[in-house]
């Protein structure tokens, strides 16, 4: 079983811009750091300018797989593409030996095809970042509840919260 370090790792993205686009349509994040911790989850705070009703955390998405490389070695990149397709291709093989999972294989049999698509799009979204960066390969988004509003200033590299806090929050806000 992979280890991580925390549960939902949080992170500032503007809306709309790029890096929105990439985790809404292609499941990846850029976190622009060569290291990050190895979370279960990663949830957008979506910041201002966005519409009142999209700010926040809204959504949640599982972490299938973490890799570091430049965004613009394509090897590295399809490399790195092939490491997360078969990490899915093993759960896969895992669920066939099991009844009533068809919509569970189906659902992680289309994820490597939307993750290669924002890979291809990355190198044109970051033109002169040429760092090894560390990408999560994500889930679909799901909705929470509720939205969860931050209190404060930027939210910094590596601030997490637990799955609790998301879910069942009393004050549906946070500090950063």
């Amino acid at each position: 079983m992979p280890s991580y370090d925390v549960e939902v790792l949080v992170r500032d993205i503007k809306f709309p811009h790029e890096s929105s686009s990439l985790y809404y349509d292609h499941l990846l994040y850029n976190s622009g750091a060569k290291r990050i911790a190895e979370p279960l989850f990663f949830a957008p705070n979506i910041t201002k300018p966005a519409p009142l009703a999209m700010d926040g955390i809204q959504f949640i998405s599982r972490v299938y797989h973490i890799d570091r490389f430049n965004v613009h070695n394509r090897q590295e990149a399809h490399s790195a593409l092939e490491r997360a397709r078969k990490l899915i291709n093993e759960r896969i093989a895992v669920l066939k030996r099991r009844k009533t999972t068809k919509d569970s294989i189906t659902y992680l049999s289309d994820l490597p095809s939307k993750w290669a698509r924002g890979i291809r799009r990355m190198p044109h979204v970051w033109p002169s970042d040429k760092k090894n960066v560390a990408i999560l390969f994500l889930g679909e988004p799901m909705r929470l509840p509720m939205a969860v509003k931050k209190k404060g200033g930027q939210i910094p590299p590596g601030f997490n919260l637990t799955l609790e806090s998301l879910l069942i929050g009393g004050s549906r806000s946070f500090m950063c």
